[in-house]
């Protein structure tokens, strides 16, 4: 029977690091590629019902996409809790609660939506 061979710890945490750091990797590649997939569906169904319920063209649709894409690389660059919640406020300002808003909807209540 062979010995087996023994590795010290500095070698074991070594070759550990390296495979957490490629997993992250992978699971960080994954990770954004389901984020981009799932913010290009939420741009469809919002230009095809601003198009649907507000008569948007094609030169608006295309003017709002421009809009969005550029807070889509801005956020894919530095994402944030933070962020979000300022733009919650900002619209809570304008008096569009979207926890409100959202419950509304689920119960089928939309005229106390906004």
């Amino acid at each position: 029977m062979k010995a087996l061979k023994t590795y010290s710890k500095e070698t074991v945490d070594g070759v550990l690091s390296r495979y957490k750091t490629e997993v992250r990797k992978i699971l960080d590649e994954e990770t954004k590629k389901i984020f981009l997939k799932q913010a290009q569906d939420v741009d469809v169904i919002t230009l095809f019902t601003l198009h649907e319920a507000f008569g948007f063209g094609k030169d608006r649709l295309t003017r709002f996409a421009e809009k969005l894409l550029d807070i889509h690389n801005y956020y894919e660059n530095r994402y944030s809790d933070d962020d979000i919640f300022a733009m919650q406020l900002e619209l809570e300002k304008l008096g569009v609660d979207i926890d409100k808003l959202e419950k509304s909807l689920i119960e089928g209540d939309d005229k106390s939506a906004i």
